[in-house]
């Protein structure tokens, strides 16, 4: 547990450094725009993130469990599964930015249905793909090499750049939304490619040099097995979708940007308490896959009861601590924003039900499993979007965190009982 305490700390400064960043960037957007050119805009942007999502195949569930397995056996595998990833990621990032386009050049009129004004959409599309241009199969090779001190650290020093050029640009050159935006997407494409170049310099110092040449192409089984694995996980990453970001695009559809930009500051806000606990969450996966791998079926078992009580407790001392504080930080520095408090408060509590439970994905990731948590993603998002539709439109954005927070937790309690049947029955032990 030694290493994993240390990796945790090392992966709540990672994840202060972005998710703060994130928020950051969106409150000094807000305050420099009106009402609705934000909403325009978190509409824009969300509308990004979803097409970008549904091109990224969660590639960093497919390599972390192998990586795990293969370093302290073949060289060459290792390397292998590092190409893949890199291929597979890059083939999405430049995909999603493809299809951006060609939204944005030949059905602007769906933008603009649910923005009102799609002139951003090209800068918007822009800034989410560099944030996210490679970042998970670097953040792969990190975390199963046990280097989260690094990608820790390259994060906090580009979230520092992104915020010290953002506010330079937004309120000392008055710069536009677009200025900006094209300034921040510079950042983040150039960090993607250091990290990438750091992440195989380091795998390269564990592992060996990249071979010249590489071996016989893989085996049908294999390929047929590596498709059905990241195919498994992208589905996962679809239906996800809907839990990240369709409950904002319901609601701007059924009532208006602005309303749709309020409740992206509450989901962010509430979403604090998630990223706090992701240094835990994120290094869930390569510590169940070496359990999994060496088969310590009652390692595995501990281990899951040790991570629920740590999820527990940390979520409810957090949660309390923001559920008094954050409404009154809102009120005192964001007052255009005090309508965004009930929602906070819906998601946060929302949140702690969820939480103790968000091991088992892990879990499932690990033993092979994925299939299972795709169904259980699957029926929390036809949860929340037939929800979503029928409290929405008479409670605005309270209905959209209530379908939100339901349908995770109806995620989260099919994936346990998924996952304990993993536990107690070999049936599915086939990692």
């Amino acid at each position: 547990m030694g290493s994993f305490r240390r990796n945790s700390i090392w992966q709540l400064l990672q994840s202060v450094s972005s998710t703060g960043t994130d928020l950051l960037v969106m409150l000094a957007f807000s305050a420099k725009l009106d009402a609705v050119e934000f909403g325009q805009l978190t509409v824009l942007l969300s509308f990004a993130k979803i097409v970008s999502l549904f091109f990224e195949p969660r590639i960093h569930e497919y390599m972390i469990p192998r990586l795990v397995r293969a370093v302290p056996r073949t060289q060459l595998g290792i390397w292998v599964y590092v190409r893949i990833g890199l291929a597979i990621e890059l083939g999405g990032n430049l995909s999603a930015l493809f299809v951006c386009m060609l939204l944005y050049l030949f059905a602007p009129a769906i933008l603009d249905a649910q923005a009102g004004d799609s002139q951003l959409f090209p800068f918007a599309v822009l800034f989410v793909i560099t944030s996210t241009f490679l970042k998970f199969s670097s953040i792969a090779i990190f975390r199963a090499l046990g280097e989260v001190k690094r990608s820790a650290l390259i994060a906090t020093i580009v979230g520092l750049i992104k915020l010290v050029v953002l506010g330079v640009a937004l309120f000392v050159l008055d710069c536009r939304a677009v200025t900006a935006l094209l300034l921040l997407s510079a950042i983040g494409l150039s960090a993607a490619v250091l990290q990438v170049i750091n992440a195989l310099a380091i795998l390269g110092n564990h592992c060996g040099e990249r071979p010249m040449r590489w071996s016989k192409q893989l085996r049908v089984k294999n390929v047929h097995r590596t498709a059905r694995q990241v195919f498994g996980n992208y589905a996962m990453g679809l239906l996800e979708i809907a839990h990240r970001e369709l409950d904002m695009q319901l609601l701007a559809g059924l009532t208006n940007a602005t309303e749709a930009g309020r409740y992206r500051i509450a989901k962010n806000l509430a979403m604090i308490m998630m990223e706090l606990l992701n240094p835990i969450v994120l290094m869930l996966l390569p510590e169940f896959s070496s359990r999994v791998a060496s088969r310590r079926w009652s390692e595995v078992r501990q281990f899951a009861k040790k991570a629920a009580r740590l999820l527990s407790g940390v979520a409810v001392a957090t949660g309390i601590l923001m559920y008094f504080t954050i409404p009154l930080v809102v009120q005192r520095f964001l007052p255009m924003q005090v309508e965004s408090i009930t929602v906070f408060k819906i998601m946060l509590i929302g949140l702690i039900a969820s939480t103790p439970l968000i091991w088992a994905q892990s879990l499932l990731v690990a033993a092979n499993c994925s299939d299972r948590y795709v169904v259980a993603s699957a029926i929390g998002a036809a949860t929340m979007l037939s929800l979503g539709l029928l409290i929405v439109p008479p409670l605005g954005m309270n209905g959209a965190a209530l379908a939100y927070c339901i349908s995770l937790f109806v995620t989260s309690v099919l994936a346990v009982w998924w996952a304990l049947g993993f536990i107690k029955s070999a049936k599915f032990r086939r990692a």
